[in-house]
């Protein structure tokens, strides 16, 4: 019997629904030429038992004692016959035509390694979560490597590489248990080319089961040693001595300590959010003086409290700004007061990802509050160009007459 041409390495802890739709959604596939090997991280819950009544000899499955999801992946990669290696996390999904598309990259160029993908991201049930694709923005920007340290910018879900390239840089490294694949693809992204398919192939699943999109205060320390850990090694192994790899490196290690922050915030644990806001201002004192940066870290903290409730937060974004603000570094006071301006870019921001969505009622609703903290933006080419997409067939004579009464009665900040 001839060989498959890819390995679909499937780990899987006591997630015994979940793991039987992502292995059927390998079996969707339009292509053909793959073997499944599911490993069992030591699974309690009856998984091995669900999985052999179902599937039979349709997957390879293999049972280990708890060592982690490194540990399975590495052991998958170690027994897989194919020449290609695609990966799948047990609560994620596969698009059909997933596997025809990438492996026609891999086999038109043999300078590729390793081939990536948009991804959506859907629920516990699997509705598919609005916004655009994730990776839509970053995928496939060159080089490779100074993009991947600013963020593990695509999930192991999207991802086929050649197996002789991961077995070059010896797989999964077991000691990091937070960002264990953003350090494998910086490993990998220095001895071979990586390549994108510019379209969702896969579906992420956003849930509580998945600990990396959601922290806690047992692993936010943790998560931020691995990574500074993970970076230190990515840049000693690139060994590139100039200013723009010195650059490229605080910027890095600066946006681990932001993201901390916001974690923290997230988390309600304001005294080490502003610890780490420091540490990040420090290393880069630009941000300092960053509304729009300020901004996005305000609204994707929101963004990721109502994640962790259902979809419903009982956070308010005033009170919020406020919290932020009382615990802003002594560095950064002077951004800390301009509370009009940092509502209005926070609306700003909520707006423009409203209208990405679809939403283009609360997309106006949050750019009028823009544009009331902010009037001054009455002046911004594109703001005002925004604006005219987003109430297209209303009053538009009277929504500026209300807007710019505002001016009268506001003072600009």
């Amino acid at each position: 019997m001839s060989l498959p041409l890819v390995s679909v390495i499937i780990p899987t802890y006591n997630r015994r629904e979940y793991v039987q739709e992502a292995i059927d959604s390998v079996l969707a596939q339009t292509y053909r030429d793959f073997e499944i090997i599911v490993i069992d991280d030591g699974s309690t819950d009856g998984t091995g038992e669900a999985l052999t009544a179902r599937y039979g000899d349709q997957i390879r499955y293999i049972w280990q004692k708890n060592a982690g999801e490194s540990a399975a992946r590495n052991l998958g990669i170690d027994i897989a016959r194919g020449q290609y290696v695609a990966f799948l996390d047990s609560d994620d999904l596969w698009l059909p035509n997933k596997l025809v598309k990438q492996i026609v990259v891999l086999r038109q160029n043999s300078q590729v390694g390793l081939v990536y993908s948009y991804v959506y991201q859907i629920d516990r049930e699997g509705r598919r979560l609005p916004g655009a694709p994730l990776g839509e923005s970053t995928a496939d920007v060159q080089p490779v490597f100074e993009n991947l340290v600013q963020s593990c910018i695509f999930a192991p879900g999207t991802v086929v590489a050649r197996k002789d390239c991961l077995q070059q840089v010896e797989g999964f490294d077991l000691t990091i248990q937070y960002g264990e694949d953003w350090d494998l693809w910086l490993r990998l992204s220095l001895v071979t080319e990586f390549s994108a398919v510019r379209e969702p192939l896969a579906e992420i699943r956003v849930h509580q089961g998945g600990q990396w999109r959601f922290p806690n205060l047992n692993t936010v320390d943790r998560m931020l040693d691995d990574h500074l850990r993970l970076l230190r090694r990515a840049f000693l192994l690139w060994g590139q001595d100039h200013a723009r790899a010195s650059f490229l490196q605080r910027m890095a290690v600066a946006n681990e300590y932001d993201r901390a922050a916001w974690a923290c915030f997230q988390l309600g644990e304001n005294e080490r959010a502003s610890h780490f806001l420091s540490h990040a201002f420090d290393i880069d004192p630009d941000r300092c003086t960053d509304m729009l940066r300020l901004a996005r870290g305000i609204v994707g903290s929101l963004a990721m409290q109502e994640q962790m409730n259902g979809g419903h937060s009982s956070v308010d974004l005033e009170e919020f700004i406020d919290t932020v603000r009382a615990h802003m570094p002594e560095c950064a006071s002077e951004l800390g007061k301009r509370r009009m301006a940092l509502l209005a870019q926070c609306h700003l921001e909520l707006a423009h990802q409203c209208y990405q969505q679809g939403n283009h009622q609360l997309s106006g609703q949050h750019l009028a509050r823009a544009l009331f903290y902010r009037p001054v933006h009455l002046t911004d080419r594109g703001t005002m160009s925004f604006l005219a997409d987003v109430v297209v067939g209303t009053n538009i004579t009277n929504v500026m007459r209300r807007l710019k009464r505002q001016v009268v009665r506001n003072a600009q900040d």
